[in-house]
């Protein structure tokens, strides 16, 4: 990127770079975030084929999946773990929404791995707990699925969650569709249910892997339309994401959660780190 443009002021003073504006001003873009534990890139294959086909449905072009792989390779050579996100935009051109072109900057940024309470490590036995969020999510069937770069309603909701470690998010007309940082899945008498994603949400990398292997194991599931009462009459509630990876639910909206969780249990024993901050 050329250095020093004078069209953008930041805190004062130009910009240093030029600043990846279609992501900051319209949101347009996609990314990825995964985990780096103990040397090792954790899905990375999986993550840059989503990251490839969410591009596509937005009309972005990435010109080498290989050469993204190299970049983070060298990106991230002398951390042991860490946080990667990587982030495709659109390249600016003139102002205004019409895209001018289909390439992409990348953008990859790498942090450390954050504890989420003391005794990280117990919540995948103890289990965490789960609200539900004032913060509706809005549906567009166009972007469904994608992890696109309009991440303000999880924003909003994040900043609600209080003493919870997870919020529910629901769309307008009260289905479930994912935590603010997760997604969501329901077992009620021996079946798995996880929302369908059909207006809103992002599909998991760790989503698909636990779909699989529910697949694998011949454990009934159903991809479909889920209620907050059907949270609440839950046998069990999982939350999947991919720097944690897969955590149970101990109390939704206050009410403790049966202790038994036999499915929980023989899944995550079938998905490689399935306790990600172990």
């Amino acid at each position: 990127m050329a250095k020093g443009n004078q069209n953008i002021w930041v805190n004062g003073d130009k910009a240093e770079v030029d600043l990846p504006l279609r992501g900051l001003e319209y949101g347009d873009g996609v990314f990825r975030t995964l985990l780096k534990k103990q040397g090792v890139l954790l899905d990375l294959d999986l993550h840059l084929r989503k990251l490839e086909s969410d591009a596509r449905r937005i009309d972005l072009e990435l010109d080498s999946i290989e050469a993204l792989r190299q970049e983070i390779a060298a990106f991230t050579k002398t951390e042991d773990e860490c946080v990667l996100k990587i982030i495709l935009c659109r390249k600016s051109g003139d102002r205004g929404y019409v895209p001018q072109s289909n390439q992409c900057d990348r953008i990859l940024r790498k942090s450390r791995v954050q504890s989420f309470s003391e005794n990280t490590e117990n919540l995948y036995e103890t289990g965490v707990s789960l609200g539900v969020s004032t913060i509706k999510l809005s549906s567009q069937s166009a972007l469904a699925g994608l992890k696109h770069l309009n991440r303000l309603e999880n924003v909003l909701a994040s900043a609600r969650l209080g003493s919870d470690f997870e919020h529910v998010m629901c769309d307008a007309d009260g289905q479930v569709v994912c935590g603010t940082k997760s997604n969501i899945f329901v077992v009620k008498g021996g079946e798995v249910k996880t929302p369908a994603l059909e207006g809103c949400g992002v599909a998991g990398v760790t989503r698909d892997q636990l779909m699989s292997v529910c697949e694998s194991l011949e454990i009934p599931l159903t991809v479909c339309a889920l209620s907050l009462d059907e949270l609440c009459h839950a046998d069990e509630i999982w939350l999947s994401n991919s720097v944690l990876g897969v955590l149970p639910v101990a109390q939704f909206n206050g009410n403790a959660q049966p202790q038994s969780k036999p499915i929980y249990r023989s899944v995550c024993q079938n998905i490689d780190h399935a306790h990600r901050l172990n």
